[in-house]
């Protein structure tokens, strides 16, 4: 597990309310990817300073439209960390602890959860 800053959204897994209210707290510090379906950004907390690697990921679904989209913030030490992090395929992702992942599901279901292995 990796080594971070204590951040308040380190804290406890918020709700979707509350997830959509951080994304206000960060500072875009770089974007690496801006595509179509790819995001990648670093961040970095307004209240502590904490550096986040931020990914938004969504893939098509042709048949009925509904989109799965995931969402991740992974805590990173240096701006290096993250930006090694945008060289990575996005299923590496899920290899990365601790990260914070939000998915919006084909079905409909939303899910935020702390992944801390």
């Amino acid at each position: 597990m990796r080594r971070a800053i204590k951040c308040h959204l380190m804290e406890s897994t918020p709700t979707l309310e509350e997830l959509r209210i951080t994304r206000k707290e960060f500072i875009e510090v770089k974007t690496l990817v801006e595509e179509s379906h790819l995001y990648r950004r670093i961040l970095k907390c307004n209240k502590c300073g904490q550096l986040y690697f931020y990914e938004f990921y969504e893939t098509i679904d042709w048949e009925q439209g509904h989109d799965p989209q995931y969402t991740t913030y992974i805590p990173v030490k240096t701006e290096k960390e993250a930006e090694e992090m945008g060289e990575m395929p996005p299923y590496k992702m899920l290899t990365i602890f601790p990260r914070l992942q939000y998915d919006f599901l084909q079905d409909g279901t939303r899910r935020i959860v702390w992944m801390k292995k």
